[in-house]
């Protein structure tokens, strides 16, 4: 069972051949993540009232502010979430990446079947317009992409910017798009002409977000400092003119906070303007509307008249004050990240969801009155969040507990089924673990104390100050009677656990008993199971090994360049690993103090090492944010387990191995579980190899398209990735293979391809070209040669006569030749196909005009048939009983 499950060594034998002991391993895979609500990594999107979706790093959660639970979980792939937009018709989302890409969310369903690529870098900012038919996407790369999400293709790219896009503004009825980046410009776009109409350049910084007040025309952007500027919009019709549009500003509004702008949200209403701080505010504005401004006015102009001037309300000079006023400050306890503002039912009543910097959710109700608003905490979702990065963690000897210990305190969660059960206060914790029986806990903090904490209760039993400074160092003796401390203050401290007598019974209390005095900082504590020896890691990068019974001196290990702070020993107490801030990691014999190996293992510090029971195999954890496994006895890594998104700071395993649980800066605790999945050190190895050549190429051909681009204003969406590359080749292959098979002579048996799939070659290639994502189309068209584009007209030619995959069909035809027009038009010999295409797509496109339109009236038709017979569909059934029962509220008001 034991070489099985941990060597999986097997030997193939073939009779005369003698054949080495191949050995196996299993491969880790992620289980689950613990401890995130709402990372800071993008913003968050309120979907209904109590609906709220939240990024989880790779993942979007969608949380119940009503029940305060998870709703729905959208599982991402590995790169980070950088910005959220709700779809404006349904329970759908879009989801930009750090890596460029954006995915299409059906919540309910929990699914993504739209992957849209083009961006070359993190997306920023997301906008959808009114219908959900077209997103617009705006990146680090400077870039603007407008996306077809019905087609599932982008339609256009625009360039102009110099510094990442952060914010986007849609004036649908004008076909205008306004951009607002990091270069300090705002820029306005004409969306019939795809060009840049207008450039706003009245600010010294960044420009972190723009709305639009549509009964004013006004336009109010925010930059790093305490004020909101105010533009005049004015359109012009006129094309003499030469501008379309023109911007003025007419003032600035002055926020009570001194900090930084972050972001804006407008209501839909536009009556309520929140202005979101770096801070822990949240400043609340109102928007007056043209009869609110004119009454201002009239009243202005009374108070002069009372002081004897001669004025009408004309007279007096309208100013930003009239039409932004500031109704409040929300105060925080911590950090605002990102905000989302909902309208409520009732009037003047919005609901404000923040995304907190500590992991956290809020949900606030403002009212909104004439001079002022209130505000009123609704719910707060904290309890399964880690506040801060996770510095420690540890296993329960069941594998059914884990210990999460932050910079504010110690979380116990449920390992398999990821609650948090309880909350310790113990500060600022460096070491935790569990004590034997799984009832208490042992933790050091920074401040030098030493906390026994009853897990039950979630109370410190007791708190020694047992260090004058940082305890880095905590190890369970393998007897289970006590633990050893390390500390900064250079002494290791020996405890010993006792059972004494209270008022209730017996109780769990822990005693110190011995002293070890060193000569630098304690860094890290190790001891062999056999409970024979005790190594200690100091400060000057070396390893003292002391035998645990005398505190005798045995060995000294030397040879780190940096300190080490980390190690391990193995079950059978003969190896000794370190890992240290000079990115090695080092194998240690503990007969005589000879180092087996030194690994170069990762691109940064070392951080823990776990030895997996009964095996000298081990993890590393770094700083460098990888996971990595390895074989201590042939040395060899064996994988790569890649997932956190910050530092990864501490580790623990199960004593079987069958679980792996890690803590990382990003703030979460990721399970991994063994699978029974054989895992290959070559085919590992080879696949590393070609996702680092993958990503070199894909930057190089980033730069190359980028330089052949030039800059030129408007360009395509599209971008070449691997899958279209791949796409590219099948399309070829098949094109060959069906080119080849019609051109056979008669009698020949067909290709073995299309008898297993018993197609016929044009139904073979036109479900290969199907099979190309409707994102990647035009990009794969684009990738193929001219010669092959000339084939493939021959056979889109052949299907559209036919009307198969009509849509598909036509879209491939129309990008080829706006493409290859020019070279389409000096080939001769494919101009009769291009003439036959020219009479077969008109008639094709025709006969759907007819039959879409056809349907069309028999629909109106049966709407009306059934408006006669007095049936209602369940829409308008349910807003006639809402309806009533809102009539029947007021009925009861007033009679009342």
């Amino acid at each position: 069972f034991f070489f099985f499950h941990f060597c999986l060594a097997t030997t193939f034998v073939d009779p005369g051949i003698s054949m080495p002991l191949v050995k196996s391993y299993l491969r880790y895979a992620p289980s689950a993540t613990l401890g995130l609500v709402a990372t800071a990594s993008s913003n968050v999107v309120c979907l209904s009232e109590t609906l709220v979706a939240a990024p989880a790093l790779e993942d979007v959660y969608v949380w119940d502010l009503r029940l305060g639970s998870k709703k729905y979980e959208l599982k991402g792939d590995k790169h980070e979430v950088s910005v959220l937009a709700a779809h404006p018709a349904g329970p759908s989302l879009a989801a930009g990446y750090n890596d460029g890409t954006i995915r299409l969310w059906n919540v309910e369903t929990q699914r993504s079947d739209v992957t849209l690529s083009g961006h070359r870098s993190a997306v920023r900012s997301l906008l959808f317009d009114s219908k959900g038919t077209v997103l617009y996407s705006g990146s680090q790369d400077t870039d603007i992409i407008v996306w077809d999400v019905v087609n599932e293709a982008g339609l256009f790219r625009l360039r102009g910017h110099k510094g990442p896009v952060n914010s986007l503004l849609l004036l649908e009825d004008k076909q205008m798009l306004i951009s607002a980046s990091n270069d300090t410009f705002v820029k306005i776009w004409d969306l019939d002409t795809q060009h840049c109409v207008h450039t706003v350049v009245g600010h010294r910084k960044e420009v972190c977000a723009v709305v639009h007040i549509a009964e004013q025309s006004r336009l109010i952007t925010a930059s790093p400092d305490n004020e909101l500027r105010v533009w005049a919009l004015a359109f012009s019709e006129d094309v003499s003119s030469g501008t379309p549009v023109e911007c003025e500003l007419v003032g600035t509004v002055f926020r009570q906070s001194s900090s930084r702008v972050a972001g804006l949200r407008l209501s839909k209403d536009s009556r309520v303007l929140c202005c979101q701080g770096t801070d822990k505010t949240v400043e609340v504005f109102k928007l007056r509307s043209e009869e609110e401004i004119s009454k201002k006015l009239q009243r202005k102009a009374k108070r002069q008249r009372e002081k004897g001037k001669e004025v009408v309300a004309t007279d007096v000079t309208r100013d930003v004050k009239d039409e932004v006023v500031s109704l409040g400050v929300l105060r925080t306890a911590s950090r605002v990240r990102s905000l989302d503002l909902v309208q409520r039912k009732a009037k003047g009543e919005y609901s404000l969801v923040l995304g907190m910097n500590n992991n956290s959710l809020e949900s606030w109700l403002c009212t909104v009155h004439a001079k002022a608003a209130e505000f009123e905490k609704l719910t707060a979702l904290a309890l399964p969040a880690h506040p801060a990065p996770v510095r420690a963690c540890a296993l329960s000897s069941d594998d059914t507990l884990i210990l999460a210990a932050t910079n504010e305190g110690t979380k116990l969660w449920n390992r398999s089924s990821s609650q948090c059960l309880r909350t310790l206060e113990t500060g600022y914790t460096l070491c935790v673990a569990f004590v034997p029986g799984n009832r208490h806990a042992v933790m050091g903090t920074q401040s030098g104390q030493v906390m026994l904490c009853d897990l039950a209760s979630a109370q410190v039993v007791e708190d020694h100050a047992a260090h004058t400074k940082e305890v880095w160092a905590l190890s369970m003796q393998p007897d289970k009677r006590g633990f050893v401390t390390g500390s900064a203050d250079h002494l290791v401290k020996f405890w010993e656990f006792e059972l004494q007598d209270d008022a209730r019974g017996k109780r769990l209390t822990c005693e110190h008993v011995r002293t070890l005095k060193m000569s630098e900082d304690v860094l890290c504590l190790a001891h062999s199971p056999d409970q024979r020896l005790l190594a200690v890691a100091l400060l000057d990068s070396t390893v003292k090994v002391f035998f645990s019974d005398t505190l005798k001196f045995f060995l000294s290990l030397y040879g780190h360049k940096l300190p080490v702070v980390c190690m391990d020993v193995s079950a059978d107490s003969t190896v000794l690993i370190t890992g240290s801030a000079d990115k090695n990691i080092k194998i240690w014999g503990l007969d005589f103090g000879d180092c087996h190996k030194s690994i170069f293992a990762h691109q940064d510090t070392v951080t823990s090492l776990r030895f997996i029971g009964n095996t000298h195999y081990f993890f590393s954890t770094s700083k460098d944010r990888t996971i990595k496994y390895w074989d201590g006895d042939s040395f060899l890594q064996i994988s790569t387990l890649n997932g956190h998104h910050g530092e990864v700071w501490c580790s623990a395993v199960s004593q079987k191995g069958t679980v792996l649980v890690t803590g990382s800066h990003d703030r979460s605790v990721r399970q991994w579980t063994r699978t029974q999945e054989i895992l290959n050190l070559d085919e590992e190895q080879e696949a590393e190899r070609e996702a680092a050549q993958d990503a070199a190429e894909a930057e190089v051909d980033a730069k190359r398209s980028r330089a052949l681009e030039g800059e030129e204003e408007v360009g395509m969406a599209g971008k070449t990735t691997a899958d279209t590359q791949i796409a590219a080749e099948r399309v070829m292959e098949a094109m060959d293979l069906v080119d080849a098979d019609l051109a056979k002579p008669k009698g020949e048996p067909d290709h073995p391809i299309l008898k297993a799939l018993k197609l016929k070659p044009e139904e073979y290639l036109l479900q290969v070209l199907d099979k190309v994502r409707a994102a990647e189309l035009d990009s794969t068209l684009l990738l193929l040669p001219f010669s092959y584009i000339v084939r493939l007209l021959q056979h889109l030619n052949t299907w559209i006569k036919t009307g198969a995959s009509r849509e598909r069909v036509c879209r491939c035809i129309f990008f080829i030749l706006r493409i290859h027009h020019n070279q389409l038009s000096a080939t001769q010999v494919i101009l009769p196909t291009l003439s036959q295409l020219k009479e077969n797509t008109r008639r094709e496109l025709e006969r759907s005009r007819d039959l879409i339109g056809f349907n069309l009236a028999g629909l109106r038709f049966l709407q009306r048939e059934l408006d006669d017979m007095g049936v209602r569909v369940f829409e308008d059934v349910a807003e006639r009983l809402s309806k009533a029962k809102e009539t029947k509220k007021k009925a009861i008001v007033y009679g009342g």
